[in-house]
């Protein structure tokens, strides 16, 4: 089973720009809070490590607590214009009772498990979400800089504290542990920049399978995503002096 991302001429991965085709939505949506973490849109726990190939942001319309309008085409336009040009008679009370502006600032990570080749996506308009995705992509143009190669972040679902007008909170964070270039052969050199597929592991379906514990799916689910990220190529940290862009005199 494989699971292909493709960009074209007029789209990229988000890092350096936009990712604008398609669906918002890829695979299964991911929320987190401070409650209850990270869950699927099913009240399941997602996979702890994987890659985030795509980032993006989208501006959505509520009404009736469901988007009815969206908009993805970039260059984005000002959400706090679309909101003024909305009566705000015709806001909708928000979770504190006050009018909320209809209009919302999305911003999106798109993530595959490398274990299952299964697609997430989340998604959220919070101070939170902005920082997160933000303090990602900073650190993958930096490396895709020092590199120059097209890599991506292997990362940890996890979270980080911050400082709000209400005290300390926590805020989601896509934690770096590792980085690997996309394309299928293992080489120096990207197979296609404009068709990077990601293949796992091959699986067959089974019939009537025996059941199994929790803690040997955790174990065969962690050595799958082992045997993925050990098939691509493995990029190398930045030294110190390339972080610094300069040597370091002693």
């Amino acid at each position: 089973m494989s699971n292909e991302i493709t960009t074209h001429d007029d789209e990229d991965d988000g890092y350096s720009g936009s990712l604008v085709s398609g669906r918002v939505i890829k695979g299964q949506l991911l929320r987190w809070n401070e409650t209850n973490g990270w869950l699927d849109r099913d009240g399941l726990r997602p996979p702890e490590i994987m890659l985030a190939i795509a980032l993006s942001e989208a501006l959505q319309c509520w009404k009736g607590r469901k988007p009815v309008e969206t908009i993805t085409a970039k260059p984005l336009p000002d959400v706090n214009m679309l909101n003024e040009s909305v009566p705000e008679d015709e806001w909708e009370a928000g979770l504190d009772g006050k009018p909320k502006p209809p209009w919302v600032h999305q911003f999106i990570v798109y993530l595959i498990d490398p274990a299952s080749d299964g697609t997430y996506t989340y998604m959220n308009s919070t101070t939170g979400a902005r920082i997160a995705c933000d303090q990602l992509r900073e650190k993958v143009i930096t490396m895709r800089a020092l590199r120059g190669t097209r890599v991506v972040p292997v990362v940890r679902l996890t979270h980080r504290p911050m400082k709000t007008f209400v005290g300390m909170k926590h805020r989601p964070e896509f934690e770096v542990l590792d980085w690997r270039q996309l394309g299928g052969d293992g080489g120096g050199e990207l197979t296609s920049p404009k068709s990077a597929q990601l293949t796992g592991p091959s699986t067959t379906t089974k019939v009537a399978p025996e059941p199994e514990h929790s803690a040997n799916k955790t174990s065969k689910s962690e050595s799958a995503a082992k045997e993925t990220l050990a098939s691509m190529q493995e990029v190398s940290r930045p030294t110190a002096s390339e972080e610094l862009r300069d040597e370091i005199p002693w």
